[in-house]
């Protein structure tokens, strides 16, 4: 009686916030933190700016800002977004995303910025609440933010990326946000081009309930890249195969070794972002080809755990054994 008046009373307060200060929490601004540099102690940051025109992709940035994002990105040829998820933020801008992201540029030679996109405003238990309009109308704004960022500079003559050496992640809702994006941008080039992969990180099912191509809010899923690659890892997770190569943890088996034994579902998802992490380091955890990449297997052979250069031959359901390597990291 007394958690039911509660959760009313919640409502009612994330109801009345959301008539108040929706649209500035929808349409605030996102945050790139980005190292380029091999000798960067800590992430270089730029901030986007929702504008009106992202929805149409008619929006460019000035000469000033392009001259900034130069400066931000280096002289690099390939770039890497990871798309942070639900309820995370870069809390030390040299701390754990910083370190593994450095580890990835000195690994693929590509620029590395995880986007930060702040989910709704509000305390966390206003944040659950919000969950289900937050997708539906903070998402977009955040995949117009960062498909225009995009546009902006694939179409610089500034700079040397092109949207083939574009390389989109994400983790928990960053997996569809990183799917959405490259949709857009093959809308904006019309189909001729597209972001080279997508690796999308145990994307949730609560609030995609829709099956590929059908209904909104849209899952990520084969097509938005010219290769999509989905990790399921926890019952969180899409149970479909969506991608062009979906990567089963343990034979779909729970995760072992979770910190918190009480909160199953988001220890088992957390499992993905720190496999991200593992993938990056080339964790001695996880079985590996002779040239020290990862792989999952499959009865008709390996996918190699590639970030940049993934065989786009070797499609279909692959399974990754990794054992009891989650408890302290989860």
């Amino acid at each position: 009686m007394i958690w039911g008046k509660l959760f009313s009373i919640l409502f009612l307060i994330a109801k009345f916030s959301d008539r108040s200060s929706a649209r500035v929490g929808f349409h605030k601004e996102i945050q790139l933190s980005c190292v380029s540099d091999d000798f960067a102690k800590a992430f270089s940051t730029f901030h986007i700016k929702y504008d009106e025109q992202m929805s149409t992709y008619n929006y460019k940035f000035y000469d000033g800002e392009i001259e900034a994002i130069k400066g931000l990105l280096g002289e690099r040829e390939k770039i890497i977004f990871f798309f942070l998820g639900h309820e995370d933020f870069l809390q030390n801008p040299s701390g754990r995303n910083f370190k593994a992201a450095r580890a990835q540029l000195l690994d693929t030679k590509a620029t590395v910025c995880i986007v930060n996109y702040d989910f709704i405003c509000g305390p966390n238990l206003i944040k659950d609440l919000h969950y289900f309009m937050a997708i539906k109308n903070r998402l977009p704004a955040v995949v117009d933010m960062s498909a225009s960022f995009i546009q902006n500079i694939v179409d610089s003559p500034k700079l040397k990326i092109k949207l083939s050496t574009v390389y989109l992640s994400g983790f928990c809702l960053g997996g569809h946000v990183a799917g959405n994006v490259g949709h857009a941008l093959k809308k904006i080039y019309k189909g001729k081009e597209a972001a080279a992969v997508i690796w999308a990180f145990d994307p949730p099912k609560f609030g995609y309930p829709y099956p590929m191509e059908e209904g909104k809010p849209r899952r990520v899923q084969k097509g938005d890249a010219g290769l999509v690659v989905v990790f399921h890892s926890s019952s969180f997770c899409v149970h479909d195969n969506i991608a062009d190569v979906d990567v089963i943890l343990n034979d779909g088996i729970s995760q072992p070794g979770c910190e918190n034994n009480l909160i199953v579902c988001r220890c088992n998802h957390n499992a993905a972002f720190v496999l991200r992490e593992f993938i990056i380091y080339k964790s001695n955890y996880l079985l590996k080809t002779k040239q020290n990449i990862p792989y999952a297997s499959s009865k008709n052979g390996t996918f190699v755990l590639d970030f940049i250069n993934p065989s786009t031959q070797c499609k279909g359901t692959y399974t990754l054994k990794t054992g009891k390597i989650f408890g302290n990291n989860s």
